[in-house]
């Protein structure tokens, strides 16, 4: 009887055990909710948001989109955070990109658009205006020349949005992949060119382009050039820049050069406000083929803010059949320091650029006499390319364009 009565009392625990046991074991082979578990984390994202716990807000997005890549709302947030950790530039890209994802829902649209417009740094070559443009140094040099163009025209991506389908964000915990479905916005140009040249090497260029319909943004850019000691052993001069992007950024220049023969250098300091970012340049050029190509290598170290950068460029035009120009330019990048922690491990970019444009023209009038106009229309096509190995900085854009130039 002692005995039965103690198996008795034996069994209670051990089947109570079995059971907790039983319950772990199907506990540790239970799925993990995706949804479940993204939204936990979201939570607690949220909480280190309020908390301005930045880097605990890292960790929580990151394992948020590690389990929903598509969450529309830890999407919103990281490029808020990118934002607010002074990363701009990489936060702009990335909201450029979610903008133009369909999938981002339309209010999440409206606030990135806001933010954008407000932190601003879109790629330097979206913002670039034509300046395919003839020579206008007078043929006498007390004579001044002046230039005007006008153009009408169409760009598939005039904002250069990315043409990469998936952003790879590095966080401590490892690379998450972001799918992107991209849809870049096309939309008409109206482009205005006016240049005058003149004597002591004076040139001023003012240049306006406005991109219509749907994006209806404008970009500005006004230089003014004077040579200022003119000898034997090569020519100074002194160079203003002033410059406003499709996102109302400025950039401001200021540049002494000196030149001999087809070579030319130039030290400068260029200002962009918006960024907070001040950097010394230093140019070197030269030209060959009678002046139709130039070889440039620049350096740009930077005083404040973002990584310092050398670039290596090539253009040049080339005569083709039916009255027919080519227009080249290729230009290689590289940063000197890491561009932003959450972009490929902090890696530095590598780019490397490329335009092809090619115009025909037509003579509308020609001068009769002194002072009289000489009138040209033209139509022009081109497209230009960038790779990166950060992906969200490549893009691609073609485009076209009529107008009417005149010299007199």
């Amino acid at each position: 009887m002692k005995c039965r009565a103690l198996c008795a009392g034996l069994r209670a625990p051990a089947m109570a055990l079995m059971l907790v046991c039983g319950a772990s074991a199907w506990a540790a082979k239970a799925p993990i909710n995706p949804i479940q578990e993204a939204e936990l984390a979201f939570a607690s994202a949220q909480a280190a948001l309020v908390s301005q716990d930045w880097a605990q807000a890292e960790l929580f997005l990151e394992r948020t989109l590690m389990y929903a890549p598509q969450h529309a709302e830890a999407r919103l947030e990281l490029a808020l955070l990118l934002a607010r950790r002074g990363r701009m530039e990489a936060a702009e890209a990335f909201i450029e990109s979610l903008i133009l994802d369909p999938s981002t829902p339309a209010g999440h649209r409206a606030r990135l658009s806001a933010l954008r417009d407000q932190i601003l740094g879109a790629s330097p070559l979206a913002h670039a205006l034509p300046r395919l443009q003839p020579e206008v140094a007078p043929k006498d040099p007390d004579e001044l020349r002046f230039f005007v163009e006008s153009s009408l025209g169409r760009s598939s991506n005039p904002l250069a949005g990315t043409s990469d389908t998936e952003v790879s964000l590095t966080f401590p915990g490892g690379p998450i992949v972001l799918p992107i479905d991209t849809q870049n916005v096309a939309a008409p140009l109206v482009g205005l060119s006016l240049a005058i040249a003149g004597r002591s090497g004076l040139r001023l260029e003012a240049q306006t382009q406005d991109l219509r319909g749907e994006i209806g943004r404008s970009s500005q850019r006004l230089l003014l050039s004077r040579n200022i000691k003119e000898t034997p052993q090569g020519t100074v001069s002194l160079t203003l820049l002033g410059q406003k992007g499709v996102y109302g950024e400025h950039r401001f220049g200021l540049q002494g050069g000196w030149s001999l023969g087809p070579n030319r250098v130039v030290l400068g300091w260029v200002d962009e406000p918006e960024l907070g970012r001040t950097s010394a340049v230093l140019r070197a050029e030269r030209s060959f083929h009678s002046g139709a190509w130039m070889a440039s290598l620049e350096h740009e170290h930077a005083l404040e803010q973002g990584p310092s950068i050398t670039r290596l460029g090539l253009s040049g035009s080339i005569k083709l059949p039916f009255k027919t120009m080519g227009y080249v330019g290729l230009s290689a990048h590289t940063d000197h320091s890491g561009y932003s922690v959450y972009l490929k491990n902090n890696a530095p970019r590598r780019l490397l650029s490329g335009q092809l444009v090619l115009e025909r023209s037509w003579t509308l009038a020609s001068p009769s006499g002194p002072g009289n106009a000489q009138v040209e229309g033209f139509a022009r096509v081109q497209a230009l390319a960038r790779a990166a190995n950060i992906g969200l900085f490549a893009y691609r854009d073609v485009g076209s364009a009529i107008g009417i130039r005149m010299a007199w």
